[in-house]
């Protein structure tokens, strides 16, 4: 058994079913198009017939739910609806409704004159092409049908609906008036209703409807705002005067969400998710193309995460996805920061727990901890100076709080390296050899710039007190007294002054005894070593008594002395004295800048 039903069409531009309450205004007069719709309903089906072509028809069932189907019918197909979802399968029992879109035939001419048009946007153009050649109105079907025990219940004529069917199939053609308006020739005074026979209370568009409450659909091949689907806010359609909102379909068959200004893309909500600024073709979550600015302001610019203690170690900036552990790695394990060329080659750390830095050391044991990158002998530590400036040099200067103690400085003027330790507090300074241990000092300055060598004893009077010996490679020169030697008796002190003289002299004494009047003194092995063997000289001192003693044979190895008289067993004592090896041509008189 069938039946047909008289359903209400309405024809909208923007697709959409509006019941408009306040002032309609119209640039154009409103244009009737008559269309004729036959329905029949049978137990297992739905179809419709139209009178006139069209280029496509969509059908969307809604049930309880939401929407169950939707199903699209190309130019020339049977608009035949059997009772069946999404899924293909049949439908459970309850109350349905559905919506029958019909798309009609666009003139082949109209098209291509409106698209060009659109593509030069040329809104004048536009609105020239829809004036004298309209285009077809879309028209949106509705009815409702109820579904028990997969077979559709169809009501007698005379019962009305819900009524038990009568046998008989039964089939009327019922006439369709659309009314047609161009959506730039309208505009609303008040307010609209969509789904509703009352004006909006406050808003000016009310939609009363399941999802969705507005569809706006383009074309699959569309690729930018002329031809997709979309919102456009402005004073005119012109692209440079205005911003809106369209999606289009790239190559990868997927919508993107685009927003528009001034006719340039600003930003993309791709179909993944990734949203680019300045770029539709984001391959991050935010994909920037430009720079990011801040306002000023108290507030932190980035977080690192969203609340204390629970974020994983992660990177904060990153190289790229081609060197994704190059940049600045956050550890919150631990509470750093690296700068890094990967997970190994940690350069640079800030310990937020100890606030330490620390220098190719991910475990800084100082406030700035400073260690070798490599076996290189590159150094650890660089510091440039302005040459073609007056006093701007390597400088490291130290403080106590804010008074300065001491700097240590390079100064490119004089070519000197200088470390200034008495600062405006005073105080002293010291080479250690132990750390934190003040009886290991190996070098002692203080405030009055004496100097102590193996201790901190300054002798009274001295600029430079060696505390312990003292071993010189090389010549000893000075302008004052005799050296004087000090020793100390008791609690007296004895200072002996040491002879000089106009040469570099070695010497070597001791005592002898002549046997059958001759005696041979064999020289140290060292005064031979120290001494050269021209310019010696040797003297001779009896012990007891005159005798005629005199030397036969000298040389650094040895001194032979004879008596004139042949005596045995007299004792004398002897001085021999030399030249040091290297000095034998020693200058007493020289230039005062002249070096030995």
């Amino acid at each position: 058994m069938r039946r047909v039903s008289v359903v209400r069409m309405v024809a909208i531009s923007a697709v959409l079913s509006l019941q408009a309450v306040g002032t309609l205004h119209a640039n154009a007069p409103q244009q009737t198009n008559e269309v004729k719709v036959t329905e029949t309903r049978e137990r297992e089906r739905v179809s419709w017939q139209l009178s006139r072509g069209f280029e496509r028809v969509v059908l969307k069932v809604f049930g309880s739910s939401g929407l169950v189907l939707e199903r699209e019918f190309t130019a020339g197909s049977s608009l035949t609806y059997d009772l069946r979802d999404a899924q293909d399968k049949i439908l459970a029992d309850g109350e349905y409704h559905y919506e029958l879109w019909v798309y009609p035939k666009v003139d082949a001419d109209v098209r291509r004159a409106l698209t060009r048009a659109q593509q030069s946007q040329d809104q004048a153009g536009v609105e020239a092409v829809e004036k004298d050649r309209p285009r077809p109105i879309p028209f949106v079907q509705t009815g409702s049908f109820a579904v028990e025990a997969g077979r559709l219940q169809i009501p007698a004529a005379s019962e009305g609906e819900g009524r038990p069917a009568v046998p008989g199939a039964q089939t009327q053609d019922i006439q369709v008036h659309a009314l047609a308006f161009n959506a730039t020739d309208w505009y609303v005074n008040n307010s609209i209703g969509v789904g509703s026979d009352v004006a909006a209370e406050v808003q000016d568009l009310t939609v009363i409807k399941s999802w969705p409450d507005v569809f706006i659909k383009g074309t699959a091949s569309c690729v930018d705002y002329v031809e997709c689907p979309g919102l456009w806010f402005g004073h005119s359609a012109s692209a440079s005067e205005g911003l809106g909102i369209y999606s289009t379909q790239p190559a990868t068959g997927q919508f993107d969400l685009r927003f528009i200004n001034a006719g340039v893309d600003r930003m993309t909500i791709a179909a993944n998710g990734k949203v680019g600024v300045a770029t539709t073709a984001p391959y991050e979550n935010l994909t920037v193309l430009g720079t990011v600015g801040f306002k000023d302001g108290t507030t932190p610019m980035l977080r690192l995460g969203e609340s204390c203690c629970a974020s994983n170690s992660r990177m904060v900036l990153s190289h790229s996805s081609s060197f994704p552990d190059w940049g600045i790695f956050y550890d919150d394990g631990n509470d750093k920061i690296y700068f890094q060329q990967n997970a190994v080659m940690r350069f640079f750390t800030a310990d937020f727990n100890s606030l330490r830095l620390g220098i190719n050391t991910t475990s800084p044991v100082a406030d700035l901890h400073i260690a070798p990158k490599d076996t290189t002998a590159s150094p650890q530590l660089a510091m440039s100076s302005l040459a073609a400036n007056a006093g701007r040099y390597p400088n490291i200067r130290f403080f106590d709080g804010t008074t300065p103690k001491g700097q240590l400085i390079s100064d490119i003027s004089t070519g000197r390296f200088v470390f200034d330790y008495n600062g405006p507090g005073g105080g002293n300074f010291a080479v250690r050899r132990v750390l934190d241990n003040d009886t290991q000092i190996v070098i002692f300055g203080d405030p009055s710039g004496n100097i102590a060598f193996g201790g901190t004893t300054v002798q009274s009077g001295a600029r430079v007190t060696v505390n312990g010996n003292l071993h010189v490679n090389g010549s000893i020169t000075k302008t004052g007294a005799g050296e004087i030697v000090v020793m100390q008796n008791g609690d007296r002190e004895i200072q002996y002054s040491v002879s000089v003289g106009p040469e570099i002299g070695t010497y070597v004494r001791g005592t002898a005894e002549l046997v059958n009047g001759e005696a041979i003194i064999e020289l140290p092995e060292h005064f031979a070593q120290s001494t050269e063997a021209e310019g010696l000289t040797v003297h001779l001192t009896p012990i007891g008594g005159w005798h005629r003693l005199f030397v036969s044979e000298q040389s650094n190895h040895r001194v032979v002395v004879r008596d004139e008289d042949g005596c045995s067993g007299v004792q004398f004592n002897y001085l021999v004295q030399g030249i040091r090896k290297g000095y034998k041509d020693f200058s007493v008189v020289r230039d005062s800048h002249s070096e030995n």
